[in-house]
């Protein structure tokens, strides 16, 4: 039984992840098992062996709600807080063992003990009963838990790994492979129920100028501040995409020609506008933008080449301007 206990109270230390030292408890049994023998042997004396074993096993108890209640973090104690209020009720009766056992008088056969300390070993079998099952509960418990977390770590690695493979890492809107078939669905969409839609290609103007002036770091937060200005001035059912290094593409379904060219030079007028505090004061950020409207015989590849060389008119007619 003390065995069992001793096993118990590191069975605990090792589910609640406690790094316990157990140098100190071996000495603890070996000192109990000799002073037991020799009242078992030597010296019968069934009272002082209740009194002892009842006695020794009180300090691994509280050892145990000790861990439990204090030790351990939330998450494993709140699986072992009913093992812990059952090391509470071993104590309490240990205690009424030994007190019944100094003022009840020797006891002479261990089979003829007083019937109020067999009632506290009958109790002691029914909390053995009730601590091993809460034991199993505590163990399944976490075994579940730790399945569910697994589970949920194992969907948040697809979601971010999904996420990652449609997304550029320097903006986080679309990057090309994702908005080419953004692009190719709203083709098709087009062809099968002539829901008009458009697209705009654009670039931000010199800038290898910017990378060669102030530094890759300093283009990287161009292309962000770009990205978020673009985001803000188009309408949420629009598509962001970026097409190449400096290169940006929007779709803008279900939209006439006239109010994309709206939102064209919005963007434009917006973009030359910022005053980056990362650029001397001179410099601005400025968009070419190329616009092509759907049409019947359309496919991505003639719009690809259509809007592309709309963005290279409108840079060699002078940058910061739409052509369409």
């Amino acid at each position: 039984m003390f065995s069992g206990i001793f096993f118990f109270l590191f069975g605990m230390a090792c589910f609640l992840d406690i790094n316990v030292n157990k140098k100190p408890y071996y000495i603890y049994i070996g000192g109990f098992t000799t002073i037991y023998a020799y009242y078992t042997v030597i010296s019968p004396d069934v009272t002082i062996r209740i009194i002892l074993f009842s006695a020794l096993t009180i300090p691994f108890f509280c050892n145990a709600v000790y861990w439990i209640f204090f030790k351990s973090y939330y998450k494993l104690r709140k699986y072992a807080l009913g093992v812990g209020y059952i090391c509470i009720f071993f104590i309490i009766i240990n205690i009424l063992r030994i007190f019944f056992a100094i003022t009840g008088g020797a006891v002479l056969n261990y089979f003829y003990t007083p019937i109020l300390d067999t009632f506290f070993v009958m109790l002691s079998e029914g909390l053995t009963v009730l601590l091993a099952f809460l034991l199993e509960l505590m163990i399944i418990n976490n075994l579940f838990d730790q399945a569910d977390e697994a589970a949920a770590e194992r969907e948040s690695l697809l979601k971010t790994t999904k996420l990652m493979a449609v997304t550029d890492s320097l903006t986080g809107i679309y990057n090309r492979r994702k908005i080419e078939e953004i692009l190719t669905s709203k083709i098709e969409k087009f062809q099968y129920s002539k829901v008009p839609f458009s697209v705009l290609l654009a670039d931000i103007d010199h800038f290898k100028k910017i990378n060669d002036t102030y530094g890759h770091q300093i283009g990287d937060l161009a292309l962000i501040d770009v990205t978020q200005i673009l985001e803000k001035n188009i309408r949420s059912s629009d598509y962001l995409g970026r097409w190449g290094g400096e290169e940006f593409l929007i779709i803008l379904p279900n939209i006439k020609l006239r109010k994309v060219l709206e939102t064209a030079e919005r963007l434009r007028m917006t973009m030359m506008e910022y005053e980056a505090d990362y650029l001397k004061s001179r410099d601005r950020i400025t968009l070419s933008i190329g616009v092509i409207e759907s049409a019947q015989d359309i496919d991505i590849k003639n719009i690809v080449k259509g809007v592309d060389e709309l963005l290279y008119r409108a840079k060699n007619n002078g940058r910061n301007r739409i052509e369409f």
